[in-house]
């Protein structure tokens, strides 16, 4: 049963509560007794207060929902997803051309410094992005959580009960589960640059477009590393990383990566509990060219075609993700049910033509805030010294 559920049900049961005593009373045509008046109003603060609480679930779900669309969108690097001029898009995001034309007071644009690329007498509806990390781990499935207050901690059972067959008249022996937490705390992320309201005016708000999206995917590129390497520093705060995270479980490769120590891997995470549809890899694109390009005595590659050259490929039936932002010496292997990434601030783009308004020019900001926590240290297994 979910906690929405119990909720649900605790409610019901004070409903039928209330309304036993208005029927008694009805019944033998009279009022309520002062005790059954105190007991119809207990019920009827449990009703309301559970209504409050359902609410505040219906909110979370929401709240969550949109953390993790947002999450997602910021770690895709899909060019099929590329802004399109003229396409709708949330406005949490960058103005299409159509919405560029009504903000004609918000222009944004491109320094001087490095505008000659924008400032032709003719603009192309295309750009090139540069050649940067991509980022993964954001949309492999890691569980998303909405962090409302500075910090929240989350229970988590450390060990069970103990349950034991027994004699029909035997004593039972009692026993607890140990409890332990998981703290997270968003770390916050931020990158802002001036522009020249000129070239944007020159630009037909390709140069707003360029920036915003250079912000967000440098964004999506630097928070990864950071899931992966975060050393967990106090000032400025930084995220622990699963690869720095204590208590882990650690394979040490002393050479090629290979197929039977990502087999091993998976075996490790299994026997520790893990469902293997939701185990994930995470190799560096040389490691990956390391299982790839493994061949049998005659010299035929052993991945079959579609396994090593498919845009999701799977070992041993859990998926495998590729990044650079995955150092060259380690891989990784998660159960990303025993992960959870803790959302303090939606990824937001905000403009400004205060800022530098001397200069005519504009900021555009981005900002967010994210924590990763690890619920079972035994999830995340490390492969180092990969050569």
């Amino acid at each position: 049963m979910n906690y929405k559920t119990e909720l649900l049900e605790k409610k019901k049961a004070a409903l039928t509560a209330a309304e036993r005593l208005l029927t008694a009373a009805r019944t033998e045509n009279r009022n309520l007794s002062v005790a059954e008046d105190q007991d119809y109003k207990r019920h009827t603060d449990d009703i309301r207060a559970l209504n409050q609480r359902i609410d505040q679930t219906d909110s979370d779900a929401r709240s969550n929902a949109m953390s993790e669309a947002a999450f997602l969108t910021l770690g895709s690097d899909n060019r099929n997803d590329r802004p399109v001029f003229g396409e709708v898009r949330a406005a949490s995001l960058v103005p299409s051309r159509a919405e560029y034309q009504e903000l004609a007071t918000e222009q944004r644009a491109l320094g001087s410094s490095s505008a000659g690329v924008l400032l032709t007498t003719a603009s192309a509806n295309q750009w090139f992005d540069r050649l940067r990390a991509k980022s993964v781990f954001l949309t492999s499935g890691p569980r998303f959580v909405t962090i409302s207050e500075h910090a929240e901690r989350y229970p988590v059972i450390s060990s069970s009960v103990t349950v034991g067959a027994r004699n029909d008249t035997d004593a039972i022996a009692p026993s607890d589960p140990g409890l332990t937490s998981v703290t997270l705390e968003p770390v916050s992320y931020a990158a802002m640059t001036l522009v020249a309201n000129e070239v944007l005016a020159d630009s037909n708000g390709q140069a707003r477009e360029i920036v915003s999206a250079d912000l967000l995917r440098q964004a999506a590129s630097k928070i990864e590393g950071d899931l992966f390497t975060g050393t967990g520093a106090a000032s400025p705060k930084r995220i622990y990383g699963l690869l720095t995270a204590s208590g882990t479980q650690t394979l040490a490769a002393a050479g090629t990566l290979t197929i039977d120590k990502l087999l091993t891997v998976q075996s490790n995470l299994e026997a520790a509990g893990a469902d293997r549809s939701r185990i994930a890899f995470y190799l560096n694109p040389a490691g990956w060219a390391s299982i790839r390009g493994i061949k049998d005595t005659t010299g035929r590659y052993l991945l079959m075609p579609d396994l090593a050259n498919a845009d999701k490929p799977t070992l041993f039936g859990s998926p495998v993700y590729v990044t650079a932002n995955m150092p060259a010496a380690n891989a990784l292997a998660v159960d990303l049910d025993q992960v959870i990434v803790g959302v303090g601030e939606d990824v937001n783009l905000a403009y400004s033509e205060d800022y530098a308004f001397n200069t005519n020019s504009t900021a555009i900001r981005l900002t967010t805030r994210i924590d990763l926590g690890v619920i079972n240290a035994l999830a995340v297994h490390k492969i180092t010294g990969i050569v």
